[in-house]
């Protein structure tokens, strides 16, 4: 039986350790059950949370990191789409900046060739717990212009919650619109 089954399994006969507070996947491990923690890192496939390692989220079917804050980009054409974010001091993570002292690019798929073609395709920027206040842009680059598309951004943290989608065309360097939301969490 996989771990999902288990986990289900366990929940209906009401064994998932309620009285001891683990009954949230990233805990199980404490829980005399056997039940362990997610195994699949930032970048791999995934079906639900409890696939991921802790402090990652399954995002569109890939374990991304998650932190105070989380940015997240997925499409579904083969090209080369690319995650911008500008931080309020000014700096910009992406692929050819991905680390900065308060969040990295962790997820970048497609660079020379999509993982899998035929799915969908995740890049992913997280903020530790000292990620900045104040107002983030993000964009999305069809850097390879191979095929034009549709795609999906996700932002996710502590106060803060938005969506988008917009269109790239098959245009190396084409660009979507700046999209802007502000971090401020309570």
């Amino acid at each position: 039986m996989s771990r999902l089954g288990q986990l289900g399994l366990a929940a209906a006969l009401g064994l998932l350790c309620a009285p001891w507070g683990c009954t949230e996947h990233r805990t199980m491990h404490d829980c005399p059950f056997g039940i362990v923690p997610g195994t699949r890192e930032p970048g791999e496939r995934c079906d639900d949370d409890v696939d991921c390692v802790d402090d990652a989220v399954c995002f569109t079917g890939t374990c991304v990191g998650e932190g105070e804050l989380r940015v997240s980009l997925a499409w579904e054409v083969h090209s080369d789409f690319d995650l911008h974010v500008i931080l309020p001091n000014g700096h910009e993570i992406y692929y050819a900046d991905p680390l900065h002292s308060t969040g990295e690019l962790d997820v970048d798929d497609c660079i020379t060739r999509c993982r899998d073609p035929d799915g969908t395709h995740v890049e992913n920027v997280y903020f530790g717990a000292n990620a900045q206040r104040g107002e983030y842009r993000v964009f999305v680059e069809n850097f390879n212009g191979w095929r034009a598309g549709d795609f999906f951004i996700e932002v996710a943290g502590e106060g803060t919650r938005d969506m988008w989608d917009g269109r790239l065309p098959a245009d190396s360097g084409a660009r979507s619109q700046v999209f802007s939301f502000v971090h401020d969490p309570p």
